[in-house]
């Protein structure tokens, strides 16, 4: 659910863009969730602190607000 969120919040066309970078960048390697919010980050050009907070920081489940990609 936290991809489709993130998707919405920063639309399909820098998805797109975040998880062909994300691929190609590990093709035959790992990586680390916070490896994944920089490149989100950065792609976006915004910073998505409080949206990865709210997804996979924070205990309880995101509110519904545009901010976390819930409408």
């Amino acid at each position: 659910m936290a991809v489709a969120a993130l998707r919405e919040r920063i639309g399909r066309a820098p998805m797109r863009t975040l998880l062909r970078r994300w691929v190609a960048e590990r093709a035959d390697g790992n990586g680390r969730v916070g490896d994944f919010t920089r490149l989100a980050e950065e792609v976006y050009g915004k910073d998505l602190d409080g949206f990865f907070d709210a997804w996979l920081r924070d205990r309880k489940a995101p509110a519904p607000t545009r901010a976390n990609g819930l409408r």
